[in-house]
């Protein structure tokens, strides 16, 4: 009997790490698989990604649903992809610093990238991917100072709007 619990004593440890590693594989292979189905990738070639859904992000698609110009958004912000479903508009739901939202967005195949957030470190990453994916991408990004500037033109981006120099 003595025997018996002293194995079972030692082998407790055991056997609660490998059912904690067993059910660790398990939420990894299902947030993968998540990951995987949340990022589709789009079918259209020859259109423009958006990076951003918010306020610049609004005039940008409106301007291309005048046009009658194929799009998509790559937006991670929940309230702003609500909105955009609601109107119907294909939508990478993530954030465009993830390489994997470049390739769901098929910018290998698109003609331009419009960079319509505010965060410099994510836009500069989403021109930096996306010049990689594709060499001959037009790319156009918008910046709030001179250092943002000269950041985006050294990661690939063709043109910077700069909303003071816009106005001046």
């Amino acid at each position: 009997i003595l025997a018996g619990a002293i194995l079972s004593i030692l082998a407790n440890p055991l056997l609660f790490a490998m059912i904690d590693r067993a059910k660790a594989k398990k939420v990894e292979t299902a947030v993968d698989s998540a990951a995987e189905d949340q990022l589709a990738k789009t079918n259209l070639s020859g259109h423009t990604v958006i990076v951003g859904g918010g306020r610049v992000g609004k005039e940008l698609i409106n301007y291309l649903k005048r046009e009658a110009l194929p799009f998509l958004v790559i937006e991670d912000r929940e309230n702003a992809l609500k909105h955009l479903r609601e109107d119907g508009i294909e939508v990478i739901a993530a954030n465009a610093a993830d390489p994997l939202a470049i390739q769901a967005a098929n910018v290998a195949g698109a003609k331009r990238l419009l960079v319509a957030i505010d965060n410099a470190f994510e836009a500069g990453q989403a021109v930096e991917q996306a010049r990689q994916a594709n060499p001959t991408l037009e790319i156009i990004a918008r910046a709030f100072s001179s250092d943002e500037t000269d950041h985006l033109k050294r990661l690939g981006a063709d043109r910077i709007v700069v909303g003071a120099e816009a106005i001046a």
